[in-house]
């Protein structure tokens, strides 16, 4: 008996295990899960949602398709600003994920610039305000502020698509009046993410016209607005009238060697005449003391110019690293002491000089102690490009206690390239300035060049006063 009831008790619970075995098997709902029940998304972005704890296939859906979608395999994309929740159903269980969906974007690109490319004049100009999102957003906010804070203009755009080029123009005005001149600032806001632009100048009109872009170059008709060039580096300037300073009008030149004009001056054949450049604290002194790689000069004429200065002096320009075309000096007059040229002093390597002339005038220029004294008709020294130039009847006087008086009709020294450039009928004098035990030690003049270290090509010199007709001192090559 007690076999058979232990034989039954084994084939009970071998038959329960089979059963057990049969039956389907499900999850433990504790362990399934989704991998995210809170997320946060921007207009456009996708991320994918996924069951964990089970293979079971789960069958998905959103409860606001226009906030936020979801696809057969979980991938939820962000539709419009607002809150959805994102359902998965697995074996009759629903599990939730809630999403916000909110307007940030990444502000890929900002630019605030005058719509012409010039400075921007107040009551006269338009800015450009230029953006683009790299992925959608709406109701974007577009100011403009100035620098302490206050918001000047204000748009909204509805809808930006990502990866394309907004653009905006900006009258300059508030209210319908023209802002203050001041430093301005473009902002872009998608949702909570902000950009600032680079700060745009609002400047009152110092000019007769224009906004100094190539296009719309300042206008220049009086002394004060040419003096005003100084302020407005690397703009286009047009002469528009004759500017006269009548003879009493000093000034000391704009600009420096330190800081050289890298705009464009067109002088438009228009004159400035009858002004004197004086300042006796101030060495290198010339209406242009510098001109940088990237400035022009053009068309200038400059007529009755005094220049009253120490040393290392030019009519026109002091030192040049950039264009000087077309441009004319005539009948002025220079005082000081070492080095003058009636055109120029010094034309560097990357500098060109070409179709410029000067007639008449004077130079005297003294030095006391040992020392030399340099001048040229046109231009001192030369190390770039000088062409198509020429000097007639200019009167160059050396003073020295002792030393060398060296002049030229065109270049004094010439390191670069000088072709096709001439003098006529000019004058080259030595003279002491002193009678106790000093003399000229040696007068080193030149109808062309005193000193050729270069290449000079089918220059001429006729009826000058000087020790050689063509080039003092030749160690280039003269053709």
């Amino acid at each position: 008996m007690k076999s058979k009831k232990g034989f039954r008790k084994c084939f009970l619970g071998i038959t329960l295990m089979l059963l057990l075995c049969l039956l389907p098997i499900s999850a433990d709902a504790a362990s399934v899960q989704l991998n995210k029940t809170n997320l946060k998304l921007s207009i456009g972005k996708t991320y994918t949602l996924k069951i964990k704890g089970t293979k079971a296939k789960a069958k998905w859906s959103s409860t606001k398709k226009s906030v936020a979608t979801v696809s057969s395999k979980g991938v939820v994309k962000a539709k419009a600003p607002g809150k959805a929740k994102i359902k998965a159903k697995v074996n009759k269980k629903t599990y939730t994920c809630n999403v916000t969906v909110n307007a940030d974007a990444k502000i890929k690109s900002l630019k605030f610039q005058t719509v012409d490319k010039g400075t921007f004049i107040q009551g006269s100009s338009n800015a450009e305000i230029s953006f683009s999102l790299g992925n959608p957003s709406v109701n974007v906010a577009v100011s403009v502020k100035s620098s302490s804070g206050s918001v000047v203009y204000k748009k909204t755009i509805k809808s930006c698509k990502a990866n394309k080029t907004y653009n905006i123009v900006w009258n300059g005005k508030r209210n319908g009046k023209a802002v203050a001149p001041g430093t301005y600032t473009a902002v872009v806001k998608a949702g909570s993410i902000q950009k600032s632009s680079q700060g745009l100048i609002v400047r009152k009109n110092e000019f007769a016209g224009g906004t100094g872009s190539k296009t719309n170059p300042f206008r220049v008709a009086t002394l004060k607005q040419f003096l005003a060039v100084a302020k407005y580096n690397g703009c286009y300037f047009k002469q528009t009238a004759n500017i006269d300073g009548k003879g009493v009008e000093k000034i000391s030149g704009i600009y420096s060697e330190d800081n050289p004009f890298n705009g464009t001056y067109d002088g438009n054949g228009f004159v400035i005449k009858n002004i004197i450049m004086q300042d006796s604290s101030k060495e290198n002194m010339a209406l242009f003391g510098g001109i940088g790689e990237k400035g022009t000069l053009k068309k200038i004429t400059l007529e009755k110019i005094d220049l009253i200065g120490k040393q290392r002096n030019g009519i026109l320009f002091y030192t040049n690293h950039g264009k000087v075309s077309h441009c004319v000096v005539k009948d002025c007059y220079m005082t000081g002491s070492d080095c003058g040229g009636m055109l120029g002093f010094v034309n560097y390597e990357k500098g060109t000089v070409t179709n410029c002339t000067v007639t008449g005038g004077n130079i005297h220029l003294t030095h006391y102690g040992n020392g030399d004294v340099y001048s040229s008709a046109l231009l001192v020294d030369n190390h770039g490009s000088f062409m198509d130039s020429k000097a007639s009847s200019v009167s160059m006087l050396g003073s020295v206690s002792w030393g060398y008086v060296r002049s030229a009709g065109v270049v004094r020294w010439n390191t670069g390239k000088t072709s096709n450039c001439g003098a006529l009928n000019c004058s080259m004098e030595a003279e002491t300035v002193s009678d106790v035990n000093c003399r000229v030690h040696e007068e080193r003049t030149a109808g062309i060049c005193e000193l050729n270290e270069g290449n000079i090509s089918n220059c001429y010199s006729s009826g000058c006063t000087a020790k050689a007709n063509g080039v003092y001192e030749n160690k280039g090559i003269v053709r």
